[in-house]
């Protein structure tokens, strides 16, 4: 798993959307954060540890994205 996929697979649990419909929400991110790690592997226990932790913590991340989309340029 690649942090790219990580992202995506965390905002569809939050949003109930298909993760083939986020492509475009990484993509954004892939030009406002150049030189990210969204391509960089993830050793799968880390990936897990992180999946698990995020888990935890549905309503921050849904925060995080409406703050997000407040402040994004229309």
């Amino acid at each position: 798993m690649t942090y790219g996929e990580l992202f995506t697979q965390v905002i569809s649990e939050v949003t109930g959307k298909p993760k083939d419909q986020l492509l475009e929400f990484l993509t954004y991110f892939r030009a406002i954060i150049p030189g990210g790690n969204f391509d960089k592997q993830i050793d799968p226990d880390k990936a897990q540890a992180l999946l698990d932790e995020i888990r935890r913590h549905p309503e921050a991340i849904k925060a995080w994205l409406k703050g997000f989309y407040s402040k994004s340029p229309e």
